[in-house]
């Protein structure tokens, strides 16, 4: 949710953002990403912690999954941006997150069956 309202804010405020100093612009923008780095962040720990809990030997596999994702994710977004615009791949990612985060109750019955 917190990425969508950025991307009706941003577009408004840019313009006067870009007369701000070099400093200023980079202090707004990290302290812009960080919440949502900190709530894109906090998905994969919770979710291997309740992993290891419940089900030990599905770790190695929750890490490797991790690992792959990210990879693709960060190249497929990329050549996604290019295509289709940036604010349709954030439209995107929102909506993986949402579907990850309603999955996420069905993940804890697979992983007490394991």
């Amino acid at each position: 949710m917190l990425a969508v309202i950025y991307l009706g804010v941003i577009p408004v405020v840019s313009a006067d953002l870009a007369a701000l100093t070099p400093f200023a612009r980079i202090a707004l923008a990290v302290t812009s990403i960080a919440p949502l780095a900190l709530l894109m962040g906090m998905p994969f720990p919770l979710g291997l912690a309740a992993t290891a809990a419940k089900a030990p030997r599905l770790v190695p596999w929750a890490w490797g999954i991790n690992g792959c994702a990210s990879v693709v994710s960060a190249v497929l977004a990329t050549v996604l941006a290019m295509h289709v615009e940036f604010s349709n791949v954030v439209i995107g990612a929102v909506a993986i997150y949402a579907i990850a985060a309603w999955a996420f109750p069905v993940a804890r019955e697979v992983t007490r069956v394991c």
